[in-house]
């Protein structure tokens, strides 16, 4: 028997194909085929051909998507905002949807907000009418669809940074993502800036240096940086006194990064310009405490910095740290004493020296009273009226504190005290004598410090001189009357009081009755109150008062025997 040959051959028909695509053949595709069979008989005849049934395959879809980049990484500044452009392709091979998701994590305390917007023309940026989106439209196989993602700071500190993960999850199989990390870290200038004073416990009238020391602390350039610092209340700003690194500034505004009461009243304005990150420096300027601050009192000293971010953005105005520029006034002793004075007074006179003591310092003191003179005793007294008279209420001053000091008590600040200072000039004391007394009032609480005031008193004595004639002078015969005539004058400056003029009757001489004279008026010899008496063997001659300068003269006439 011939053995018949038979040959098949299987063809495979594809009804329907794809592209390459990702994720391979679309799904849904329908994949048809049939075999077919040739042969011959046992004599090499070619039969008719014999075909197979037909067999059927659809491809199932099969879920796949990328986002890129898969990482990616930038800057932002305070307040500020930044843009991520991303693309999310469908890597699968049929028509899918996938929902968008962000998970944030925050590291080094800062707070940021993220949202999804939809880059419908892909040119990487947020344009209007484009909004945030929580997922995508369907995507065919392959098909992309861009995404801008928005970082905006809402706080933080320099260095601190978000960490956003953006993940497409297929909606077909939701088993299927892919995710996109997003890293934003915050950059930013930050002015620290510390106030300090080289003097924190001056007194009225010192002057006290501020020095402001700047840095940026951040990692960003700060771009026109201000500082501005008012002068402190109980203070008065010292003209001329500014100064940057150690470089003298004019107050006027002329163009070198500094005023006084021109930028801002009443205050000193340093221009600094940009500062990159690290960049420092530091400014001065001197103010004076004010006369009669009181004892204790609290100066606050303040400083602010405005400037702009490295996008140049007003950022929010820092106050500088001043712990070290806070003054506490301290105490300045002092005191005055009341004007000098002069006067004048008769020996035997009692001097009186109304004066005043006040304390001038700024605070409480105690002032003890001494003085030098001539004189021995001087006595001190309150008083209380401030009439300038010693009178009733008026007691002496005394030891108030125990030291062994007189002394006035304790005066708070600007109090007035009013004294009297009493002595007695001693009988006898020269015409023209000046007698002085240096009163000083010296603090308690430093008693390096004092004032005086001095009492010059010009003591105004009489000077009495008597001079005598007789006429007719030369050799006389008995029988001739003599007139005697004496002359007084006071030389001095005060007057002469209760004079009397004795003068004897001489031998071999006998008295005219009622020959006595004062000046041109004659006088009785008898003790009638008319200053002239003739007692025995004298006339007596008794003049009332003569005053400073003046003259006057008495006389009598005798026989000679």
């Amino acid at each position: 028997m011939r053995t018949k040959m038979f040959l098949i051959t299987i063809l495979a028909l594809m009804l329907a194909f794809s592209l390459a695509y990702a994720a391979g053949t679309p799904a849904g595709t329908v994949i048809s085929n049939y075999a077919t069979g040739a042969y011959k008989d046992a004599n090499g005849n070619s039969l008719p051909n014999v075909t197979s049934n037909t067999v059927t395959t659809v491809v199932s879809q099969v879920a796949g998507v990328d986002i890129s980049p898969a990482s990616t990484s930038t800057n932002i500044v305070f307040h500020g905002t930044v843009s991520f452009a991303l693309s999310l392709s469908n890597t699968g091979n049929g028509t899918d949807t996938f929902d968008l998701t962000k998970v944030s994590v925050e590291t080094g305390g800062g707070v940021n907000t993220v949202e999804i917007y939809y880059d419908e023309n892909g040119n990487g940026a947020v344009d209007a009418g484009e909004s945030t989106v929580t997922s995508t439209s369907a995507l065919a196989a392959d098909a992309r669809y861009d995404l801008v993602i928005v970082v905006t700071n809402v706080s933080g500190d320099d260095g601190s940074y978000c960490t956003t993960t953006v993940t497409g999850t297929s909606q077909f199989d939701s088993d299927v993502s892919d995710a996109s990390s997003i890293v934003s870290t915050l950059s930013t200038s930050v002015m620290g800036i510390t106030m300090t004073a080289d003097n924190l416990n001056p007194k009225p009238g010192d002057i006290v240096t501020y020095s402001i020391y700047g840095e940026n602390n951040g990692s960003a350039t700060a771009k026109h940086i201000v500082l501005t610092n008012p002068i402190p209340s109980n203070t008065t700003y010292v003209p001329g006194s500014m100064a940057i690194m150690g470089s003298s500034r004019t107050d006027a505004s002329d163009g070198d990064s500094s005023d006084y009461n021109i930028t801002a009243a009443g205050a000193v304005t340093f221009t600094w310009g940009d500062a990159p990150a690290g960049a420092s420096g530091t400014l001065t300027f001197q103010v004076q405490v004010n006369d009669g601050v009181p004892l204790g009192t609290i100066i606050n000293a303040s400083t602010i910095v405005n400037y702009n971010n490295i996008l140049d953005e007003a950022q929010q105005p820092v106050s500088g740290n001043v712990n070290g520029a806070r003054l506490t006034v301290s105490q300045l002793y002092a005191v005055e004493l009341g004007a000098d004075k002069t006067a004048i007074a008769n020996p035997g006179d009692y001097i009186y020296y109304p004066t005043t003591v006040t304390n001038t310092g700024n605070g409480s003191d105690i002032f003890s009273i001494s003085y030098s003179s001539v004189l021995a005793s001087w006595e001190f007294y309150f008083d209380h009226n401030a009439d300038g008279l010693i009178n009733n209420g008026d007691v002496l001053i005394t030891d108030s504190n125990l030291d062994g000091k007189p002394d006035i008590g304790t005066l708070i600040q600007n109090e007035v005290v009013y004294l009297i200072a009493k002595a007695q000039l001693p009988a006898g004391t020269s015409d023209g004598f000046v007698c002085s007394m240096t009163m000083v009032a010296t603090s308690v609480g430093d008693e390096a410090v004092s004032d005086d005031g001095v009492i010059s008193v010009t003591v105004t004595a009489p000077v009495l001189s008597l001079s005598k004639v007789v006429s007719p002078a030369g050799e006389q015969p008995p029988g001739t009357t003599l007139i005697y005539t004496c002359t007084l004058t006071n030389s001095g400056s005060g007057l002469a009081t209760q004079v009397v003029i004795s003068d004897n009757i001489p031998e071999n001489m006998t008295y005219n009755t009622g020959s006595m004279k004062i000046g041109t008026a004659t006088k009785t010899d008898t003790s009638d109150g008319d200053g002239a008496t003739q007692s025995g063997d004298a006339v007596i001659f008794e003049i009332p008062q003569l005053g400073p300068g003046g003259s006057t003269s008495v006389s009598f006439q005798a026989t000679i025997n």
